[in-house]
């Protein structure tokens, strides 16, 4: 569905069983308060009660309880020691929904396993219906997404583990001003089949920046790291688009898979190239740079 408005029921004004705010028929998600911080959640459409609201990090998951965690999710010592603070319900660990509000608008909803740890979550926006950061791993799904936002930075990634013998990826980040791209890793058949757009919670300008890959510009410092299937076709289309005519520092994964590696010396290409990361690297692959004559600086990872 698409990213809606998340309200406390105190917030809105229910009159002959239709659900409104601020005098209009309300759209979103509807927080009802139970005895013992306990929450029913719902789906409304035009103020009228659709049906229960099962989270995107509940997928395929059971869930026990929801609760309004508000005053006592951030409260709990990390028992474990691994950084991941587990989630107590009247002093014992529980599995299931919790959220978190800031003036009966929902900021924070995840989902707890049966060790009290919590994994999937979604942290909300409250000046907008977007997301500032989500993770979601559908185990069952075997789909994994995940999303970031800051001031200089997006990050999203898509994993896919349903293929035999290795996983379908796309992951992206940029910078949300100058839209210049800094990492970019993907493989032919995640690009094709865009499963990515499955992701529950809707990112529109993420999805437009990665299908716009051929005319993506990349920022001073990129990582690169692509199907070796497609690494000679997208290197061609970012030639002509000129998209490495700002890159500084260039970091290659894979270098066994560039098979033009004297691309990297042309200033008509990459104008300002300084300096290049390698992962990876054989043998030959150091044969292959001394022929070569580097130009920058090769660092060695």
């Amino acid at each position: 569905m698409d990213n809606v408005p998340r309200l406390k029921s105190t917030l809105l004004n229910e009159v002959n069983n239709k659900w409104y705010y601020k005098g209009t028929p309300y759209t979103g998600i509807i927080f009802f308060d139970k005895e013992d911080s306990q929450l029913d959640v719902y789906i409304a459409h035009e103020g009228i009660l659709i049906e229960p609201y099962i989270s995107p990090c509940r997928h395929n998951l059971p869930s026990i309880i929801q609760l309004d965690a508000t005053e006592f999710s951030c409260e709990i010592d990390d028992i474990h020691g691994s950084g991941a603070i587990p989630q107590l319900y009247k002093n014992k660990l529980y599995q299931g929904m919790s959220y978190t509000f800031i003036d009966g608008k929902c900021d924070l909803e995840l989902y707890t396993h049966e060790d009290g740890i919590s994994e999937n979550r979604i942290e909300w926006n409250l000046n907008s219906y977007d997301p500032k950061e989500f993770f979601l791993n559908h185990h069952s799904d075997n789909l994994m997404y995940s999303y970031n936002l800051t001031w200089n930075k997006v990050q999203f990634s898509y994993r896919d583990w349903n293929y035999e013998y290795k996983e379908e990826i796309v992951s992206i980040e940029y910078h949300p001003i100058t839209k210049r791209v800094r990492k970019f890793k993907a493989t032919r058949n995640a690009l094709v089949n865009k499963r990515y757009l499955s992701c529950p919670i809707n990112v529109p300008e993420v999805y437009r920046k990665i299908e716009s890959y051929h005319d993506i510009i990349f920022d001073d410092f990129f990582i690169l790291d692509l199907d070796k299937q497609i690494q000679e076709e997208f290197f061609k289309l970012w030639i002509n688009n000129e998209s490495f005519k700002y890159v500084e520092t260039l970091y290659i994964k894979n270098i066994e898979n560039f098979k033009e590696l004297s691309l990297l010396n042309n200033k008509s290409i990459f104008s300002n190239l300084k300096k290049v990361w390698l992962k990876n690297v054989t043998s030959l692959d150091k044969d292959r740079l001394e022929v070569i004559q580097p130009k920058f600086e090769v660092v060695i990872l």
